[in-house]
C-alpha cells in the first residue's frame, strides 16, 4: 500500500479489517497479465472505532457485518438525500434569480443583464443536464437488470402491442 494511502487511512482513523486480522498473510485478488503482477483491489475500509466498539466475544462476525451494512446503508441514504436537497435548492435559487433578471431586463434591457441571465441559464442547464445523465444511467441499469426477466415495463409494452394488434384486427374485418 502506498505511503499517501496509508497516511490518508491514519488521518481518518480507517482500517482494512482483513489486513488487521491477517497481518502476515499474502493474498491477492487480481492478477494483471499485462504487468505480470498481483495486487489487492478489494479494499474495504471502516472506522477503527467501529471495530473496537463492536468487538467483543459475544458478537459474531456475521452480526457485525450485518450491523455495518445497516450503518453504511443509512450513511449512503443520508448522503444522497443531502446531495439531492443541495441540487434542488441550487436549481430553485437559480430559477428565482433568472426570473428576477427577466423582469428587470423586460423593464430596462441592457447587455449586462442579458449576460448575467445567460450565465445563470448556462449554470442551470449544466446542473439539469447532469441530473438527466444520472437518471438516464439509472434507467439503463434498470433495463440491464431486468433485461431477461418479465418485468412491469415489459408487461406494459406487451399489453400495448397486444391492444394495437386487436384494434388492427377489428378494423381489418
Amino acid at each position: 500500500m502506498s505511503k499517501a494511502f496509508s497516511d490518508f487511512m491514519e488521518q481518518n482513523s480507517l482500517i482494512d479489517p482483513w489486513r488487521s486480522r491477517n497481518p502476515s498473510i499474502k493474498k491477492f485478488s487480481f492478477f494483471s497479465q499485462v504487468h505480470h503482477s498481483y495486487s489487492r483491489i478489494d479494499y474495504f475500509f471502516i472506522d477503527n472505532e467501529f471495530l473496537s466498539f463492536n468487538h467483543n466475544d459475544s458478537s459474531s462476525y456475521s452480526l457485525l457485518w450485518e450491523t455495518l451494512k445497516c450503518y453504511l446503508r443509512g450513511q449512503i441514504i443520508s448522503y444522497s438525500a443531502l446531495s439531492n436537497k443541495k441540487i434542488n435548492a441550487k436549481l430553485n435559487a437559480l430559477t428565482s434569480v433568472i426570473s428576477i433578471l427577466d423582469q428587470r431586463y423586460a423593464l430596462n434591457p441592457s447587455p449586462e443583464l442579458l449576460k448575467q441571465r445567460l450565465d445563470l441559464q448556462a449554470e442551470f442547464d449544466l446542473i439539469s443536464t447532469k441530473e438527466a445523465e444520472r437518471l438516464l444511467l439509472r434507467s439503463r441499469g434498470s433495463y440491464y437488470e431486468h433485461g431477461n426477466k418479465a418485468s412491469r415495463l415489459l408487461s406494459i409494452k406487451c399489453e400495448k402491442a397486444f391492444d394495437r394488434v386487436e384494434w388492427e384486427y377489428l378494423f381489418a374485418v
